[in-house]
């Protein structure tokens, strides 16, 4: 099992934002100081010094699968996610390049959700951390008292993309 500690899996995020952004194909891009040549093409994305906030010094296997879902406690009000892998939280990032997800909604803690009108963790994006980064053009939302599922902009249900951007503003396809 390849792991690394999690202030090693990131790097600075150079200029041209063509180069890859750590040698552990790892994106995980936190908001510090950034020219406009390090903007991210798309919806107005947070962008500048890639980093993520580990937590409790835990490590990322960059072989396993993650959980990526938006952090509840997040009081910056930056739309921060939570990332958790074998059912610990490793860190938290507000922007993070994702393969091969698939959407995934726990109907019971929805039901929870809807039955004491209180947040709780029960819908998250399942997949591989990646620093590919695909064109974004449509938005994926979720809203436990509207759907049971992730939907499109028109809509339609979804379960499954080969690339994902979660950014400040939400989620891309």
């Amino acid at each position: 099992m390849d792991t690394i500690p999690l202030q090693k899996a990131v790097r600075i995020l150079d200029t041209s934002y063509d180069t890859v952004l750590s040698n552990f194909q790892c994106s995980l891009i936190m908001e510090k100081q950034c020219n406009d040549k390090a903007q991210i093409e798309g919806p107005n994305p947070s962008s500048g010094i890639s980093y993520m906030y580990p937590f409790k010094n835990r490590s990322l296997d960059i072989s396993s699968k993650v959980e990526v879902y938006r952090n509840l406690h997040d009081i910056t009000g930056k739309n921060k996610y939570s990332i958790r892998q074998k059912g610990l939280v490793i860190g938290h990032a507000n922007l993070i390049y994702m393969n091969d997800v698939n959407f995934v909604v726990n109907q019971k803690g929805r039901q929870k959700v809807i039955k004491n009108k209180q947040k709780n963790v029960h819908a998250f994006l399942r997949g591989f951390i990646t620093t590919h980064r695909s064109p974004i053009s449509k938005r994926i939302t979720y809203n436990p008292y509207i759907n049971d599922s992730f939907i499109n902009h028109s809509g339609q249900s979804i379960k499954t993309a080969n690339a994902v951007i979660l950014n400040p503003n939400g989620v891309w396809i």
